[in-house]
């Protein structure tokens, strides 16, 4: 995270305005990604006498923490901005708040689940030697060619952009091509998140944008003390044939700069693809889910809403209408506190439990379903097109334009893809670079498709059961559309049998 934006032109970690203007809203998007983890984290709730041992899963031979302590377990300004503290609340109330929410991932699961998944049935041809050796491990971290496009594909349509840098392995940095590949080093590619890219430049050259200038923010565990280790920030500022990293101190209120590696390559341009779903300017893309992602919020909160409502509901405080004027007498003799607990009872006297009236159950959760309802029409929206069509001619301008939409992701992604492997191949010396082609007839048609064709696509996992069954709703499969409780039946109906045995007709009954 960066915590102060670097607006010094001399330094490395200086950060592009482009990025400056946008870098909230990533954040934003990233926390909603990770769900409440980003803003609450669990630690063992006991903690140990012993020296060696900080925390122990029991209460044996240990304490439970302090609220002092599981408060620190909080991060406050994101915690405040996803679940507002309320006026006056205490601490710990809001502690026991934020322990019952529930942080349900719908942005993330409908761009990993549906929208990547339209993205990835694809073709290969013009297969690279060196690619097609490790199409089972391109990233060096053991991932497939598939996984690694479906987390590209999900990271370019959540951020609006992401980038692949095509590396090798430090140590074979100052070798040429030829002789990376003799000594057995190959290529690898490399994720890099929109917010990480905080630096490039660009120019013309010969009628076309080239990158000559990149600066990557990445993240090296270093070791610290004997067999520890801490997690450090760096720069590597890529130029036209080499890189430099640096990494940056900070001390008594001043930056330092140390240089910690650097290296070349023998290409003539820097071997980094910019990917965006939906700009020809990748730099400077919009984020185009923005919305999906704050409605993924607003249903955290009224969930949470909802919540507590019933907690309070079910957890009604006790009204005693006369306590006695004395302390209560204890077994001993002494004088204690009466504490009423679950299930007491105090003899002669007059009490009776004050319960809350349900009333605000029903308007929450009917808020709770609208607001999934709008996320469900987003993300629909995204993908096949408006839904408000009224008239024929209407009807076919909005076909023409989800054709365009949904043709203009796949361009993009055969588009990347292309730069990505030519960069490899350039890299290990092949003359041929492998292109990859989308299934053009389930993109461009999703809005036309048969029941049968979209029951094949939630089959092969294409698309989620929920997505396809809202795309055969929006294409009026079961006649006029059905309304949200229908499609829920229709949901559980569906849910309950073997993919390979839901068809057409039992869709259509």
């Amino acid at each position: 995270m960066i915590k102060n934006y670097n607006r010094d032109p001399n330094s490395p970690a200086y950060i592009h305005p482009c990025l400056i203007d946008i870098y909230g809203e990533l954040e934003k998007l990233r926390d909603i990604w990770e769900g409440k983890t980003a803003w609450y984290k669990t630690r063992f709730f006991y903690q140990s006498e012993s020296k060696t041992s900080r925390y122990s899963a029991t209460s044996s031979g240990g304490k439970r923490l302090s609220q002092s302590e599981l408060l620190k377990n909080i991060d406050w300004i994101r915690a405040n901005e996803y679940l507002p503290k309320e006026t006056s609340e205490e601490d710990g109330n809001y502690l026991n708040r934020l322990k019952r929410s529930r942080f349900e991932r719908k942005f993330r699961d409908f761009i990993t689940g549906d929208l990547a998944g339209l993205l990835s049935n694809f073709s290969r041809s013009q297969t690279s030697p060196s690619l097609e050796e490790q199409s089972n491990n391109v990233d060096g971290q053991g991932n497939s060619l598939e996984l690694f496009l479906i987390q590209a594909d999900s990271l370019a349509a959540r951020d609006g952009m992401v980038a692949i840098l095509t590396d090798a392995p430090s140590e074979s940095a100052a070798r040429s091509n030829a002789e990376a590949m003799s000594s057995g080093v190959r290529a690898y590619w490399s994720i890099i998140e929109r917010r990480d890219l905080i630096n490039l430049e660009t120019q013309m050259l010969g009628g076309q944008k080239i990158i000559t200038m990149a600066v990557i923010r990445r993240y090296a565990q270093v070791p610290e003390g004997e067999y520890g280790s801490k997690t450090v920030e760096r720069y590597r500022v890529y130029t036209i044939g080499e890189f430099v990293e640096y990494e940056i101190e900070e001390v008594e209120g001043t930056q330092n700069y140390t240089q910690v590696d650097q290296g070349t390559f023998a290409l003539d341009y820097i071997p980094l693809t910019l990917y965006s779903l939906n700009s020809l300017n990748p730099f400077e893309a919009d984020i185009p889910l923005l919305d999906y992602g704050e409605l993924n919020i607003e249903h955290y909160q009224l969930a949470s809403e909802l919540r507590e409502i019933i907690h309070t509901i079910n957890s009604p405080p006790l009204q005693v209408n006369k306590l006695p004027d004395a302390p209560f007498e204890g077994v001993n003799g002494t004088n204690e506190t009466i504490v009423v607990g679950p299930y007491a009872v105090i003899r002669d006297r007059d009490c009776q439990w004050v319960e809350a009236q349900g009333h605000g159950i029903k308007h929450t959760a009917d808020r709770l379903e609208k607001v999934e309802q709008q996320m469900k029409e987003k993300g629909l929206g995204f993908v096949i097109g408006s839904q408000a069509i009224k008239t024929a001619t209407e009807v076919e301008f909005n076909a023409s334009q989800t054709e365009s939409r949904l043709q203009m992701l796949a361009i993009a992604k055969e588009s990347a893809f292309e730069q990505m492997a030519r960069h490899w191949s350039d890299f290990m010396g092949e003359s041929e670079s492998e292109i990859i082609t989308l299934d053009r007839e389930l993109i461009s048609n999703l809005s036309k498709l048969s029941p049968a064709e979209l029951l094949d696509a939630i089959s092969q996992r294409t698309v989620s059961r929920e997505f396809g069954l809202a795309v055969l709703n929006h294409n009026k499969a079961f006649g006029d559309k059905l309304p949200e409780e229908e499609i829920q039946k229709e949901l559980s109906r569906l849910g309950g049998a073997p993919l390979d045995e839901v068809d057409e007709e039992t869709v259509l009954g």
